[in-house]
């Protein structure tokens, strides 16, 4: 939890409205030169899921990895050569996981529609029209 004042003045990213992946990791990344996080143990939540439901996998696929770059762009503030090879570590695993469980045959369809949506995020970036999304 944080202090009201520092949240509000902070505000979640509208970028991620909607079904907002990583929008809590974007939050907490950029309010914390606002203060130190407190954490209260015994506190318990409910979590009720949106009528909607999840994204198709497709959507779901490029929504997290474009927001996941995003989240790695304007919160690392001193990103360095590392921190950009662990990002491209983590994509290109998650992709290998995927497309292991497609060869294994689990939920192909799924899974393919998952990878297409990566792969079309990342055509983007090399194509250069993927841009780091603003705070509005």
């Amino acid at each position: 939890m944080w202090r009201t004042a520092p949240a509000r003045e902070i505000r979640f990213n509208e970028g991620f409205e909607g079904y907002g992946i990583g929008e809590d990791l974007d939050f907490s990344l950029r309010i914390r030169a606002k203060g130190t996080l407190a954490v209260a143990g015994p506190a318990r939540l409910s979590h009720y899921p949106a009528a909607g439901g999840r994204l198709e996998a497709y959507e779901m696929g490029y929504t997290s990895v474009r927001n996941w770059y995003d989240i790695h762009r304007r919160c690392l503030s001193h990103r360095t050569r590392a921190d950009a090879a662990h990002f491209v570590y983590a994509f290109w695993t998650d992709a290998l996981i995927q497309f292991l469980a497609l060869l294994k045959g689990q939920n192909l369809q799924t899974r393919w529609q998952y990878l297409r949506g990566r792969l079309r995020f990342l055509v983007e970036l090399l194509l250069g029209r993927h841009r780091v999304g603003r705070l509005h």
